[in-house]
């Protein structure tokens, strides 16, 4: 298998975004970085979306003869978060058994888009097919259409009439809060993200019907909104929980701030799985290292990575526009060590 972008970073020391802005030619990286980025890549091996030669020359990267894809992250996407790294790996895999060239760039939510807010493959139209991870601002979605790009969306529903692969988070936290109130727990706390992600949406509404179908009392306090999706803010989390005269037995989050609850419980002497219960949602690949090694409901990145190129491929092939796609894969339950039972 061919290295991936996340081989390089992790070679580099450095975040997938990282790796992303020197393939890119960004100045917002050090000599010193591009360097060290640069080194990994030959190293490896590595072809790099926009090879690394096109740093160095003066001309327009893309031609004629060669097919390209981009790929755009969302408001929300941390593209060195394991599971967005997946989605990507999932893609870059695809697209190298058809020959097709990834080219990566993020864009921020604006009031108007115009050519100088945008990455300069879609200012200058330069490619075609666009894979878009994460949440993404509907009025950019239909900019992008009404500009002739094909689209397809990873992890966001998106406006009717895109095509989209997603994960039923919905699903996921059903059986997530059933497992744990399987297993005797009803003071469970849920540390969500930002409150208007979709994510969060998800989990929390999943959270408040489970907990209603059992006649559990609805405790507002034990819900818990976090702008961060990480380690960090998921230790602030787990803090603010208990502080409570009353604190929940089981916490439901995603990975990298269940692996922050986990890390703030040690330092509290808060004993886990004994008097607390962590239950996490992605599967990273740190989750089965930890102590205790953290149960958690598992998203199938990499695979919805391979489904959006697939689609996009498909799109390329097809002489007649084909209706729009919505694919939904199911999470996973692993279970580990961090959950009691308390029956």
């Amino acid at each position: 298998m061919p290295p991936t972008i996340r081989d390089v970073a992790r070679e580099a020391g450095v975040s997938v975004a990282t790796v992303s802005r020197v393939i890119n030619g960004s100045e917002a990286v050090s000599d010193e970085i591009k360097d060290r980025v640069l080194k990994a890549i030959n190293l490896l091996n590595y072809q790099p979306n926009l090879s690394a030669r096109f740093l160095s020359q003066k001309k327009h990267p893309f031609s004629d003869d060669t097919k390209y894809v981009g790929v755009l992250f969302g408001e929300y996407v941390h593209s060195d978060h394991y599971f967005f790294s997946s989605v990507i790996s999932g893609i870059e895999k695809t697209m190298f058994e058809k020959r097709l060239n990834v080219v990566i760039s993020s864009v921020s939510q604006r009031d108007n888009y115009t050519p100088l807010d945008l990455p300069l493959f879609i200012a200058e139209k330069s490619l075609k097919y666009l894979i878009v991870i994460g949440e993404t601002d509907p009025k950019f979605l239909f900019y992008l259409k009404e500009n002739g790009f094909i689209v397809v969306m990873v992890d966001d529903i998106g406006p009717i009439g895109f095509d989209c692969v997603l994960c039923d988070y919905k699903r996921g936290a059903l059986e997530a809060v059933e497992y744990l109130i399987n297993l005797g727990h009803k003071n469970i706390g849920l540390i969500a993200g930002a409150e208007h992600h979709y994510f969060s949406r998800a989990l929390e509404n999943s959270y408040l019907k489970v907990l209603q179908s059992h006649g559990i009392p609805i405790r507002r306090e034990y819900i818990v909104y976090n702008e961060d999706f990480n380690v960090d803010g998921g230790a602030r989390s787990m803090e603010k929980l208990f502080l409570l005269s009353n604190p929940p037995t089981a916490i439901l989050t995603n990975d990298e701030m269940g692996i922050g609850v986990l890390q703030k419980a040690n330092e509290m002497n808060i004993s886990i799985p004994d008097r607390l219960s962590v239950m996490g949602f992605d599967d990273i690949e740190m989750a089965r290292f930890f102590h205790p090694p953290l149960t958690t409901m598992k998203i199938p990145g990499s695979e919805m990575g391979r489904l959006a190129a697939k689609l996009v491929i498909d799109k390329m092939q097809e002489n007649e526009p084909l209706p729009a796609q919505r694919i939904e894969l199911s999470p996973i339950l692993v279970e580990r060590k961090s959950c009691i039972s308390l029956k």
